[in-house]
C-alpha cells in the first residue's frame, strides 16, 4: 500500500488542535497556477473546521486546504471557502492533493485520484498576502476554531498544477528530492523532534 506510514510517513508531525506551524510570510505570492499537497491522517471531523495547509494566512489574500466539520475537504480562497464532495477517511494516511489552474477551478485528489471539483466563486486573482500556515489560523486569528487535528508529513508546495502523473511520483517514496521545478516549499518533517521544521532543497525555505 503507499497510503500507510510503513512507505512514506515514517516521520511525522502530530497536530492536537493546540499547535500550529507559522511562516512569517507567504511561501509564493503568485496564486495560480498552484497544488498544495501533503501526507494527512485526520483524527477527527466533528469539532470545527480545520485548516491543513494556507498560503497567506487567514483572513488575508491566500488560498489553502481545509476539512469542515464532517470531514469534507474544502478549497479556501481569501477570507472564505468551498466545499467538495470528498470527505477525508479517519485515522488513514491519505496523499491529499489540491490542484489549481486558475484562481476559480481546483481538482481534489485523494492518493493521486481524482475525487472532486470546485469551482469557488469571487475568487479573481488578488495578490497573496499575510503567511504560511500548516495546522491552524495563525496571526490575530489563531484560535482552535482553525487548529487541525491530525497528522501530516511531507507537506509541498507548487507554482504547477501538478498532473495525476506528477502527483502518482510525488506520492512515492524518493519521488520528491526538493530541487524540482516550480517547487517552493517541501517539508518532509525528517527532524525527529524539537519546535522547528526545515524545507529541503531549493525552494524558498531552507
Amino acid at each position: 500500500s503507499t497510503t500507510g506510514p510503513t512507505v512514506v510517513c515514517d516521520n511525522f508531525i502530530d497536530l492536537s488542535q493546540s499547535v500550529s506551524i507559522v511562516y512569517d510570510k507567504p511561501i509564493t505570492t503568485v496564486n495560480t497556477p498552484m497544488t498544495i499537497s501533503c501526507w494527512i491522517s485526520l483524527k477527527s471531523n466533528t469539532a470545527v473546521d480545520q485548516v491543513v495547509v494556507w498560503n497567506g494566512g487567514w483572513g488575508y489574500n491566500g488560498q489553502g486546504i481545509i476539512i469542515m466539520v464532517g470531514g469534507n475537504v474544502s478549497i479556501g480562497v481569501n477570507a472564505g471557502w468551498t466545499g467538495s464532495s470528498y470527505v477525508l477517511p479517519l485515522d488513514t494516511w491519505v496523499f491529499l492533493s489540491a490542484v489549481s489552474s486558475t484562481a476559480n477551478n481546483w481538482l481534489i485528489y485523494a492518493n493521486g485520484v481524482l475525487k472532486s471539483t470546485v469551482v469557488v466563486t469571487g475568487a479573481g486573482p488578488l495578490p497573496v498576502d499575510g503567511k504560511f500556515i500548516i495546522g491552524g489560523r495563525g496571526g490575530a486569528n489563531n484560535n482552535a476554531n482553525g487548529n487541525l487535528a491530525a497528522r501530516l508529513d511531507t507537506v509541498m508546495l507548487w507554482n504547477l498544477a501538478r498532473s495525476p502523473s506528477d502527483l502518482a511520483s510525488d506520492m512515492a517514496p524518493g519521488g520528491v528530492t526538493g530541487f524540482e521545478t516550480g517547487l517552493k516549499i517541501y517539508l518532509p518533517f525528517n527532524e525527529g523532534n524539537g519546535t522547528n521544521t526545515t524545507s529541503v532543497g531549493t525552494s524558498v525555505y531552507q
